[in-house]
C-alpha cells in the first residue's frame, strides 16, 4: 500500500484565502461594534460617578461652610498662614484673581444671589496678604479661607495660560508652580468641562454659549468663575453637575426629535436655599 504523505510546504489557495478573509472580516464587523458600545458605556457610568463626586465634594464645602464654590477651588490646598509668598503649592489663600472668584450661598436662593449680590473669595483674605479684594471683608469668607481643609476631590486637570488663553496640559503630571494651575477644573471621559447649574441658569460668568462646544482655543476667562447667571436656563430644580456627553453640547429640543440623540449626564444635589439634601439620579 502506497503511504500518503503531507506536503508541509503547500500555501493557502485563494479561494482558502478569501475565505479566511471573509470570517475575519464578519468577525471584525462583529466584534468592533460592541468593543465601542462597551468603551462608550464605561465612559457614562464613569461620569455619572464624577459628577456625583463633585456634588458631594460641593455639599462637603457647604456643610463646612456655608458656601458652594467654582470647581477649580475644590482641589485647593489649605491656608498657610506662615507663608505669605506664593509658591509651588494651589493654595486656597494664593488665587491669583481672588476678586473674581464668585462663592455661592448655600443658605440663599439662587435668584436672590444674582445681580452682583455674591461674595468673593478676595473678600475673605486679610490685610497681610494684600487686604480684602473685591469688596469689605467678610468674616464668613474669612472662616472659610483660613479653615479651608480640602482638596475635598481631586479630578481629571487642564487649565489655560492667563496671558495667552490657551489651553495647556504639563508634561509633568505633578506640574504644580503656575498660578495658572488655579484656573483648572474637572474634564469628563470625553474632555470636555463638567458644568455647573444653579436653579436659574448656568454658572460661570462665561458660560453662555448655548448649545455649543467648548472653545478649548479661546475660552472665556470667566468661564468657571462661580458667577450665578440666568445664561442657558436649564431644567434643573436643584444645583446640578452636568456632563455634556459624548457630542460635548447640550441637550437642546431639536426641531425634528426622531433625530436627536439626548445624551447629558447629570447629578442633582442640593436644595435652592437649603444645602442639606444630597441628589439622587
Amino acid at each position: 500500500m502506497k503511504q500518503m504523505t503531507w506536503n508541509k510546504s503547500r500555501g493557502l489557495t485563494l479561494t482558502e484565502l478569501l475565505a479566511v478573509l471573509m470570517i475575519l472580516s464578519l468577525l471584525t464587523t462583529i466584534a468592533v461594534p460592541v468593543y465601542v458600545a462597551r468603551q462608550e458605556d464605561a465612559r457614562v457610568r464613569v461620569a455619572m460617578t464624577e459628577c456625583r463626586q463633585i456634588a458631594e465634594a460641593e455639599e462637603l464645602v457647604a456643610a463646612m461652610h456655608g458656601f458652594y464654590v467654582p470647581f477649580q477651588l475644590l482641589d485647593d490646598l489649605p491656608a498657610d498662614p506662615n507663608d505669605l509668598a506664593a509658591g509651588d503649592e494651589e493654595r486656597i489663600d494664593m488665587h491669583p484673581d481672588p476678586g473674581n472668584m464668585f462663592l455661592i450661598n448655600a443658605t440663599v436662593k439662587a435668584e436672590d444671589q444674582d445681580g452682583g449680590l455674591q461674595l468673593l473669595l478676595g473678600q475673605g483674605y486679610d490685610a497681610n496678604n494684600g487686604g480684602p479684594i473685591g469688596g469689605p471683608a467678610n468674616p464668613r469668607v474669612r472662616a472659610l479661607v483660613n479653615n479651608w481643609s480640602g482638596p475635598y476631590i481631586t479630578f481629571h486637570r487642564f487649565w489655560y495660560d492667563t496671558t495667552s488663553l490657551n489651553y495647556e496640559s504639563p508634561s509633568d503630571p505633578d506640574y504644580r508652580n503656575d498660578d495658572d494651575m488655579f484656573y483648572d477644573f474637572p474634564l469628563d471621559p470625553w474632555g470636555n468641562p463638567y458644568r455647573f447649574y444653579s436653579p436659574i441658569g448656568i454658572i460661570g460668568g462665561g458660560q453662555d454659549e448655548e448649545g455649543e462646544l467648548f472653545d478649548f482655543v479661546n475660552p472665556d476667562a470667566d468661564f468657571s468663575n462661580g458667577e450665578l447667571t440666568t445664561n442657558d436656563d436649564e431644567r434643573f430644580q436643584r444645583y446640578a453637575v452636568v456632563s455634556y456627553g459624548r457630542d460635548g453640547l447640550r441637550d437642546t429640543e431639536p426641531a425634528n426629535p426622531v433625530d436627536y440623540v439626548f445624551n447629558d449626564i447629570f447629578y442633582e444635589f442640593g436644595t435652592d436655599g437649603l444645602s442639606r439634601n444630597f441628589g439622587k439620579f
